[in-house]
């Protein structure tokens, strides 16, 4: 997957009160830098839990989301930031992912 980063990665809140709509990116890269896997919850701007997943050690995966909903982890180990994903045509032609 080709994508363009959209904000700055930084380290992923580790509570609601942390919790990050990610400069508010529909599709947001985690990757788990941490030794151990990290349970990772999405959340609505209300602070309502919308669902949970564990990133494995090392892995990387992207999610989207509306803009207002929140990410946060169990440990800043995992870096987050706001993705652009490239399509065919952006990628022929990358001045379309300006």
């Amino acid at each position: 997957m080709i994508f363009k980063p959209v904000t700055t990665e930084a380290a992923i809140g580790t509570d609601t009160a942390g919790a990050s709509n990610v400069g508010s990116s529909v599709a947001v890269r985690l990757v788990n830098t941490h030794s151990s896997e990290v349970l990772i919850t999405l959340e609505d701007v209300d602070g309502n839990d919308i669902g949970t997943f564990s990133l494995e050690s090392l892995d990387t995966t992207i999610i989207y989301k509306k803009a207002t909903d929140k990410i946060f982890g169990a440990n800043a180990g995992v870096k987050i930031c706001g993705v652009r994903i490239a399509n065919m045509e952006q990628i022929v032609n990358p001045e379309l992912m300006k």
